[in-house]
């Protein structure tokens, strides 16, 4: 009977995970939403000098805010589970999904900006890579959604990798 219990009081906290999980994802979108917002005022100016303000401080500022965001996800869920694995499963998932780019092409479903056929101010790894491995001398469209389905691909293995190590 105690081995029932222990059971269901994991799947139990499996559910919980993956709820939180799911809101890591849904602070993706909220993240690609707010940046959609938050950079018009660079679009409405477009001046060099204001898009090396943007790129020396302002958007590097906003992704380094969701890197910690994620990180507080899981620092709070290991203060409350104790439990190592579990907190960086939900850590490098949401990594991942930021790293690949996967934030970057909602940015486009939520905007009003289109993705050009070549956008060589992208200068993140895995989209250049996989644009050059495409052939292509700057990032498409094509190697961004490729990027952000293969993050969205790492980051659920990750997620089910970390998640069933046991407590450590």
């Amino acid at each position: 009977m105690n081995g029932l219990k222990r059971w269901m009081k994991m799947i139990k906290r499996w559910e919980m995970m993956d709820s939180t999980f799911l809101i890591i994802i849904l602070l993706i979108l909220s993240f690609a939403y707010m940046d959609a917002k938050q950079i018009v005022p660079f679009q409405l100016i477009n001046t060099a000098e204001m898009w090396g303000l943007y790129n020396q401080h302002t958007g590097p500022a906003i992704v380094w805010l969701w890197y910690v965001v994620i990180l507080a996800i899981g620092i709070i869920w290991y203060i409350i589970h104790k439990d190592k694995s579990e907190s960086l499963a939900l850590v490098a998932a949401g990594w991942a999904l930021i790293f690949f780019g996967t934030q970057d092409v909602f940015y486009f479903i939520f905007s009003e900006q289109v993705m050009t056929p070549q956008m060589c101010w992208v200068n993140m790894l895995p989209i250049r890579m996989i644009s050059h491995l495409l052939g292509e001398c700057c990032p498409s469209p094509t190697s961004f959604i490729i990027s952000a389905v293969l993050g969205v691909f790492i980051s659920h293995k990750l997620y089910n990798y970390f998640k069933r190590i046991q407590a450590w």
